[in-house]
C-alpha cells in the first residue's frame, strides 16, 4: 500500500512584508496566525436592508395632468415598399422612367392614399369625443385621454 501525501503550500506576505510560507495549512492555525484572513469571509458584500435605505423624492409623486402624445405616433416610412420596387426598377433599367412607369404610377397612388389617410385621421381627431364609457382608459388614444384628464384638474405643489 503506498501512501501519498500531498503538500499544500501558501505565500503570505505578514506585516513586515516578509513572505511565509506556511506548509498543510490548518484552517484554524491560519486563522489564528492570520486574523486578516477571518474578515475577508465576513466582509464580503450583502444585501441592504429596507431600514437603512432613505427615501429620497426626485419628483413629484404624482400623476401630471397630461400624457405625451408623442409615443402615440408610428414612425413608419409611408409606401416604402413601392418606392423601393420603384428604385430598384430604376437601377435594373439605368435609370429609364419610361420602362418604370408602372411603379412610379404606384408610389404616386400610395402616396396620395396616405395623404388622405392622414387627412382623415386628423379631422377624426378634432372631432373626437371627449370620454366614452366603452372605451377603457388603455385603449384611449393620447388625445382623448389628455381630453379625459381636463375634466380631473388637481394642482402640483412647488
Amino acid at each position: 500500500m503506498v501512501l501519498i501525501v500531498t503538500v499544500y503550500l501558501i505565500k503570505i506576505v505578514n506585516k513586515t512584508n516578509q513572505p511565509t510560507i506556511l506548509t498543510n495549512p490548518n484552517p484554524l492555525v491560519m486563522s489564528h496566525k492570520f486574523p486578516q484572513l477571518q474578515k475577508l469571509a465576513r466582509t464580503s458584500r450583502t444585501p441592504q436592508t429596507e431600514s437603512s435605505v432613505k427615501f429620497r423624492e426626485e419628483w413629484p409623486l404624482k400623476l401630471k395632468n397630461m400624457v405625451s402624445t408623442r409615443r402615440g405616433r408610428t414612425k413608419e416610412a409611408a409606401c416604402l415598399n413601392e418606392t423601393l420596387s420603384f428604385i430598384t426598377c430604376l437601377k435594373d433599367n439605368n435609370n429609364s422612367h419610361e420602362l418604370c412607369y408602372k411603379e412610379g404610377q404606384a408610389v404616386q397612388h400610395c402616396y396620395h392614399k396616405y395623404i388622405k389617410n392622414q387627412e382623415m385621421l386628423r379631422q377624426k381627431s378634432k372631432t373626437a369625443v371627449d370620454f366614452v364609457p366603452e372605451i377603457s382608459a388603455k385603449d384611449m388614444d393620447p388625445v382623448q385621454l389628455n381630453r379625459f384628464l381636463s375634466h380631473f384638474p388637481h394642482k402640483l405643489k412647488k
